[in-house]
């Protein structure tokens, strides 16, 4: 039903909206309680807002571990399942990147753990660990070097002055 006068389809699709942003913004502050409490089953958990984010983009962004491990385990046991921890925002960014920028390393390891793919580039050619690694985030590059076979953008770097 593409339009209708009716009012309770209209209704319907406005407390959707209401829902889908209630979902969104309790993400992004870190509400678990308030996302518990949604009707779930008529969210797309995974949708992306106007900038292509999502709201493991907004958990992983601002520190919110909790919500991002509920986000992961409402994941479908799918072989695809990496496809939906690795989303990209309009800039190319995934919730992977968002957290290593950010220093969230609990929530690197959860995501990484999860399927995150590590080697994914944003539209500024970085990497979640290049993107750590510009920023600074010095524990996060080395958790990333001691957990994987990366290394970093450029080996004449020293870690010491990040």
């Amino acid at each position: 039903m593409a339009f209708s006068t009716d009012d309770t389809y209209i209704n319907k699709n406005q407390d959707l909206h209401d829902i889908s942003e209630t979902f969104f913004f309790a993400a992004r502050f870190g509400d678990l309680k308030t996302i518990q409490k949604l009707p779930l089953s008529l969210i797309d958990l995974f949708q992306q807002d106007e900038n292509g984010n999502t709201a493991l983009h907004m958990a992983s962004a601002n520190g919110h571990l909790n919500i991002v491990q509920f986000l992961l385990s409402q994941l479908p046991e799918t072989n695809d399942k990496h496809k939906y921890i690795s989303i990209q925002n309009e800039r190319g960014n995934t919730p992977l990147h968002w957290a290593s920028v950010n220093g969230h390393l609990e929530i690197v390891s959860e995501l990484v753990k999860g399927g995150a793919n590590l080697h994914i580039q944003n539209d500024a050619q970085k990497t979640p660990l290049s993107d750590a690694e510009f920023h600074g985030r010095k524990n996060v590059v080395m958790w990333f070097l001691t957990q994987t076979d990366m290394v970093p953008v450029d080996p004449t770097d020293s870690l010491d002055e990040l």
